[in-house]
């Protein structure tokens, strides 16, 4: 049985969307959504590297580090239809290149991802604990974790280590 569950992922991001619409959008709330929805990104990545064939133990050690586990994804690949009967091999980080429509325009899933690396705070401690946090807008970040979940669920059957070419 897989220790990295994307139907756990799956929950976690309909759960913050659920609350995303239901609820009052006070600190807190917003707190919990991009709680939920880093979180629901993080068990998405990693069964995907589980399910590409890297080990438990390399998965593990990346803890709650979103930009290294999708780094780790440029080590995979997944099949794609280029046209009707034609498939292709690329690497699994196009996940990065997904974009997501906001109301001044588009950003990437990769952006949304790695935004620690440009400032915002460090999940998960800086978004559990603490007086403020830096990020985007929960409504946004669940967006991303729903396309994340969606992403991976489509080429879940796809998806291997990379092969090595001379």
């Amino acid at each position: 049985m897989p220790d990295f569950s994307i139907d756990f992922a799956a929950k976690l991001s309909e759960v913050a969307e659920t609350l995303n619409h239901e609820i009052d959008q006070d600190f807190e709330s917003g707190r919990t959504i991009l709680y939920l929805s880093r979180l629901s990104i993080e068990i998405a990545l990693k069964s995907m590297l589980e399910q590409a064939g890297v080990p438990e133990q390399v998965i593990r050690k990346r803890s709650h580090n979103l930009h290294a586990l999708l780094s780790d994804l440029s080590n995979c690949e997944v099949e794609i239809d280029i046209e009707p009967q034609v498939k292709a091999w690329v690497t699994a980080t196009a996940l990065r290149a997904i974009t997501i429509q906001q109301d001044n325009g588009v950003i990437t899933v990769g952006e949304i991802i790695e935004a620690e690396v440009q400032g915002a705070s460090k999940y998960p401690t800086r978004i559990r604990y603490g007086s403020s946090v830096v990020d985007f807008s929960p409504q946004l970040v669940a967006v991303c974790s729903k396309k994340v979940v969606e992403w991976v669920k489509l080429h879940w059957h796809t998806v291997r280590t990379r092969r090595k070419t001379l």
